[in-house]
C-alpha cells in the first residue's frame, strides 16, 4: 500500500475508497447526507452561508479515484461526517470491524490531515504524468458490456473486487517471497514480482479486469509525481496488437498504446519512446492481454518467442490467457524467468462485496428502480448462492452480468444456466436499440454480428465471402435496408452509430471487436444452432461423422452450442439440433475425460439425460474413491461429481479433505471446494 509520505494524494483517495466500500451507503446517499449537513451548518448562528455548496455522487467518485480533491474544507468535513455515520452504523450492526480498518479512518482529525497533505503535495514530471493519467482514464472504462440505466458503466475501480492467483508447480524453485506451488497471492502481489508472469484463467475469469486494475493502481500512485517515484511503468497491450507485420517490437507497442489511448490528450507515443526505459532505472511493464485471442497457433508461439527475445530490453511482461494446450504450455513451464499462476474464481465473501458495489452503483443511476441497495444485495445473494448459480456466479464476467440483470429487474427470477444468462443479457441490450425509420435494422445488425462471430469457429460453410473486419461485415449484411433518398454516407454513419450502441462491441484504433470474447462465442453458437445446415456441419466437427464418437474436446464455444441445441430451464431445444448429439454425450460419459465434460455441462446449468448423467457420475465416483489414483485427479473428479451429483460429490470432497494419504495441497484443494459448496460439511481441524 502506498504510504502517506510517498503519495499523499493517492493515500487520501485510497482511504476515501476504503470508507465508501465499508460504510454501507451509496455515493448518492452520501452526497445527499453531506449536502444536508452543509445546509444545516450554514443556517446555524455564525454559519458561513456564502454560495450554496453541494456534494454530488460524481464528485465523490472522482475524489475516490484520485482524479480530483475536495477544494473546500467545509465540503470535506461534511462528507467525512456522513461517511463516519455510515461506518459507525455498520460497526453497531456487526458488519464492519474497526480493527480491520486503516488507522485513523474513524478520526475526523486524521481525515483533515490527510486532505491537507494531499492538497499541498507537489506534482511531478509532466510527460510521464500526462501518459499515466490518460492510461488510467482508459483503464477505468469497464471491460464488460452494460445494461444499467445511463450511457456508461461505473469506473472499474468502483466495483472491482481483489482477485487472487495460485502458483503452479514447475521445473524451477519459486522465489522464497512468493512461496511454494499452491501458494495463493493477491493478483497485485503476483504482478509486482520481479519475474515475468503468465496468468491463466477460464473464460470470464477477470483477466482483463485484473490488468486494468493493476494499471489503475500503479498509474494512480505515479501520475502526480512523475520521475520522483520508482518502479516500472505499465502499458496495456492487447496481445493481437503484437502480431503486426512490418513493425519493430517497440513500434508495435507504440501503435497499441496509441490505439488504447485514442481520443485522449497524450504526449507523442513513438517507437523511440518504447525502445528505451521510460525513465532511468525503470522498465516498461507490458501487460499483454489475451494471448488465447490470437487464433493462429504459429502467431501465438511466435509472440511467446518475441517476449523471450526482448527480456534483455527495458521490459517486463505479464501475460494473460485462457488455459493453453499442453504442447504450448510445456515450454513455458520450463522457463526459469517465468512463473505461471491460475487466476482463482470469487470466494463467497467476495461475491457479496462485488454485489454491494454493483447495487450501490445501480442505486446511484436509478434510485427509483432500486431504492434500497442493501435489500437488493440480500435478494441477489438469495438466488446467486444456490446451485447452479452458486458456481456460475464465482466467475467475474457472469457475476457482472447477473448483478446487472438483477438491478435491471429486481423482482424477476435470474436465469439458471450459462446460456440463459447471456441470452437474457443480450435481450436487455437489444431493447435499447430502436430505429424509427428502419425498424428491422437493429435485428439485422445483431444477426450480422452472429454471422461474423460464427466465422471464427467455422471458417468454411458460413458463406463464400472472404473474411472481413467486423464493421465491414455489418455494413455488407445491412446495405439492402437503406431507405430511399438517404445518402450512402449518412446510411453508413447511421449503422455504425447503432452498432456502437449495441453494447456488444467496442471500437479501438478505428477497428471493432467484441467487448468480450465470450460474447462473440454466445452469438456465434446462437447463429449456428438456428441453422440446420450449419448445425450439421458443427456436429461433424464436434463429434464426427457418420457415427457419433465421444467428445474429444469441449471449448467455451462448444458449451454454448450444446446448450443452444439442448435447450435449458426456460427455453425449448433447438428444432435444428443435429441427430447423434444424445448418443455422443452418452458415449462421452463412459470415459474419464468425457465424464468431466458432462459435469462441465451440468455446471453450466444444463440437465444431461439421466442415463448420461448416471454413467458420468459412476466414472467420476470411481476415480475420486480410488486410492491408487494420483491425488489431484481424485480431487478434480470429486469436484466434477459435485457439479453433477451434488450430495455424492460433497461426501467425497469431505472424505478427501480429511484423507492423510493425500498431500497438504490436495487436501486443502478438496476443503476449499467443499467450503464453497457446503460450508457445514468441513471436517474438524486435526
Amino acid at each position: 500500500m502506498t504510504g502517506r509520505e510517498d503519495d499523499p494524494r493517492r493515500w487520501f483517495a485510497d482511504r476515501l475508497g476504503e470508507g465508501l466500500r465499508l460504510c454501507g451507503r451509496s455515493n448518492t446517499q452520501l452526497a445527499l447526507r453531506a449536502t444536508a449537513i452543509l445546509e444545516h451548518r450554514a443556517n446555524l448562528p455564525g454559519g458561513r452561508a456564502g454560495g450554496r455548496v453541494l456534494v454530488d455522487r460524481k464528485r465523490i467518485s472522482a475524489w475516490s479515484t484520485g482524479a480530483d480533491l475536495p477544494q473546500d474544507q467545509r465540503v470535506l468535513e461534511a462528507l467525512v461526517k456522513a461517511l463516519l455515520e455510515g461506518l459507525r452504523r455498520q460497526q453497531e450492526q456487526g458488519r464492519a470491524d474497526a480493527g480491520e480498518m486503516t488507522a485513523g479512518l474513524l478520526d475526523e482529525r486524521a481525515w483533515l490531515a490527510w486532505w491537507r497533505a494531499a492538497r499541498d503535495a507537489p506534482r511531478g514530471e509532466p510527460w510521464l504524468g500526462a501518459y499515466l493519467a490518460a492510461a488510467r482514464r482508459a483503464a477505468e472504462a469497464h471491460p464488460y458490456p452494460g445494461v444499467l440505466p445511463g450511457s456508461r458503466l461505473p469506473p472499474l475501480s468502483q466495483v472491482y473486487v481483489q482477485q487472487r492467483g495460485r502458483l503452479r508447480s514447475g521445473d524451477h524453485p519459486a522465489p522464497d517471497s512468493y512461496g511454494s506451488p499452491g501458494t495463493r497471492l493477491t493478483a497485485e502481489a503476483v504482478v509486482s514480482a520481479d519475474h515475468d508472469v503468465l496468468l491463466l484463467g477460464a473464460p470470464g475469469a477477470g483477466k482483463s479486469s485484473l490488468l486494468r486494475h493493476v494499471l489503475i493502481t500503479m498509474a494512480a500512485s505515479m501520475a502526480d509525481r512523475g520521475a520522483a517515484v520508482e518502479g516500472d511503468v505499465p502499458v496495456h497491450v492487447p496481445a493481437v496488437c503484437l502480431t503486426v507485420r512490418g513493425l519493430s517490437f517497440a513500434g508495435q507497442l507504440a501503435a497499441a498504446a496509441r490505439d488504447e489511448l485514442s481520443g485522449q490528450r497524450v504526449p507523442p507515443l513513438t517507437a523511440e519512446l518504447f525502445e528505451r526505459p521510460p525513465r532511468p532505472g525503470s522498465r516498461w511493464l507490458v501487460l499483454l492481454d489475451g494471448l488465447d485471442e490470437i487464433v493462429d497457433v504459429r502467431q501465438r508461439v511466435r509472440l511467446i518467442q518475441l517476449v523471450g527475445e526482448h527480456r534483455a530490453g527495458p521490459y517486463r511482461f505479464v501475460l494473460t490467457s485462457r488455459p493453453l494446450p499442453e504442447d504450448e504450455l510445456r515450454p513455458l513451464e520450463h522457463d526459469p524467468r517465468l512463473r505461471i499462476y491460475d487466476l482463482l474464481p470469487f470466494e463467497p465473501g467476495q461475491l457479496r462485496s462485488f454485489a454491494e458495489g454493483w447495487m450501490r452503483t445501480a442505486h446511484d443511476l436509478d434510485p427509483v428502480r432500486l431504492p434500497d441497495p442493501e435489500a437488493a444485495v440480500r435478494a441477489f445473494l438469495a438466488q446467486a448462492t444456490r446451485p447452479p448459480l452458486a458456481q456460475l456466479a464465482r466467475t467475474p464476467l457472469l457475476a457482472t452480468v447477473l448483478c446487472q440483470l438483477h438491478a435491471a429487474g429486481p423482482d424477476r427470477t435470474l436465469p439458471r444456466d450459462r446460456y440463459g444468462i447471456y441470452q437474457n443479457f443480450e435481450l436487455l441490450l437489444r431493447q435499447r436499440l430502436t430505429d424509427p425509420q428502419v425498424p428491422e435494422l437493429p435485428d439485422a445488425i445483431v444477426a450480422a454480428l452472429g454471422r461474423f462471430a460464427a466465422r471464427r469457429y467455422h471458417r468454411h460453410g458460413i458463406d463464400d465471402v472472404p473474411a472481413r473486419d467486423l464493421l465491414a461485415e455489418v455494413l455488407r449484411d445491412t446495405d439492402g435496408l437503406r431507405p430511399p433518398g438517404l445518402p450512402p454516407l449518412d446510411w453508413t454513419a447511421r449503422r455504425e452509430h447503432l452498432l456502437r450502441r449495441t453494447g456488444l462491441v467496442s471500437a479501438r484504433g478505428g477497428t471493432y471487436a467484441f467487448v468480450h470474447l465470450t460474447i462473440g462465442e454466445f452469438l456465434a453458437a446462437r447463429h449456428v444452432a438456428a441453422d440446420a445446415r450449419l448445425s450439421r456441419q458443427a456436429s461433424r466437427e464436434l463429434y464426427g461423422w457418420p457415427g457419433p464418437r465421444p467428445l474429444v474436446s469441449l471449448s467455451s464455444y462448444d458449451r454454448f452450442l450444446i446448450a443452444a441445441w439442448l435447450g435449458g430451464p426456460s427455453r425449448d431445444p433447438s428444432p435444428q439440433a443435429p441427430r447423434g448429439l444424445a448418443t455422443a454425450l452418452r458415449r462421452s460419459a463412459r470415459w474419464s475425460i468425457g465424464a468431466g465434460y458432462i459435469a462441465q455441462l451440468a455446471a453450466d446449468g444444463l440437465t444431461p439425460p439421466p442415463e448420461t448423467a448416471d454413467a458420468a457420475a459412476a466414472i467420476l465416483r470411481g476415480l475420486a474413491a480410488d486410492p491408487d489414483r494420483v491425488g489431484h485427479i481424485r480431487v478434480e473428479a470429486a469436484r466434477a461429481l459435485a457439479d453433477l451429483r451434488h450430495e455424492q460429490g460433497r461426501d467425497l470432497l469431505a472424505a478427501l479433505a480429511a484423507d492423510t494419504g493425500l498431500n497438504e495441497l490436495q487436501r486443502v484443494a478438496a476443503a476449499e471446494t467443499l467450503a464453497v459448496r457446503d460450508p457445514p460439511r468441513l471436517p474438524p481441524p486435526p
